[in-house]
């Protein structure tokens, strides 16, 4: 793994944020782009993942606004993903073809980012759609990560991979998922199974979205981001 160190004008920031691109590499040698937004004096640091056919950039109006409620962030490209947003998926484009599962990889490698340049600072993982089902695992391997937070969270792959690792999970989840009835059975079948971790579930009012563009004003035509913000930043700040 490469770490980049931040250059110490980034650091000094107070009331504004500077995305930065960064180099990561998975332990199984795929290189891994992702952009980190640093905040001076950060609450925690939140590693945002995205969903299938997307990027980085899914995150672009999150990491702002986190940056804004005193939050670091580090979004990256994983292996598996798209066009979405207009962007390029510069992970995706360089990597063998991977099925959802394969991406874990990616994920590690942002948690071990994350306690090198933030070893002091509570860490976080949120996942949109498929990396919502690896947070499972990923903080299941990770013992030391704050909380996780799964915006539609399912067993994607059919195996069982989150349903296994929630069994044993002892990281404080907060879950939530679209209104529909199938949707919200798919995240219970991976939230019913938690016995040692404490869940935070949510719904707005009025409707929710698929995956993490919920937290996205231009893409919740709902109008619900302002509650899933507000719950979200709730679990946060728990102690």
């Amino acid at each position: 793994m490469k770490r980049v160190l931040l250059p110490s004008a980034i650091l000094a920031l107070t009331s504004t944020a500077l995305a930065v691109p960064v180099t990561l590499k998975a332990s199984d040698g795929v290189t891994v782009y992702g952009q980190h937004t640093a905040v001076s004096h950060p609450r925690g640091v939140l590693l945002l993942f995205h969903q299938a056919d997307s990027n980085l950039h899914e995150y672009d109006p999150v990491a702002a606004r986190l940056a804004r409620e005193g939050y670091a962030s580090l979004a990256i490209d994983q292996r598996v993903g798209g066009s979405m947003f207009g962007a390029e998926n510069r992970t995706a484009k360089a990597a063998p073809p991977a099925d959802y599962a394969g991406a874990l990889p990616d994920l590690e490698a942002a948690v071990g980012w994350a306690k090198s340049a933030y070893p002091k600072t509570r860490i976080f993982a949120l996942g949109s759609s498929y990396s919502a089902m690896l947070l499972f695992p990923l903080a299941d391997r990770h013992p030391e990560l704050s909380g996780i937070l799964a915006f539609s969270p399912a067993d994607y792959t059919g195996d069982g991979l989150a349903v296994q690792a929630a069994s044993t999970l002892k990281v404080p989840v907060f879950a939530t998922s679209r209104g529909d009835p199938a949707e919200r059975e798919r995240m219970e079948e991976v939230l019913r199974v938690i016995r040692k971790a404490k869940v935070t579930r949510f719904q707005p009012i009025g409707g929710g979205m698929h995956g993490a563009s919920s937290l996205r004003d231009d893409r919740n035509i709902l109008g619900t981001a302002g509650q899933y913000w507000a719950a979200m930043l709730k679990f946060l700040r728990a102690p």
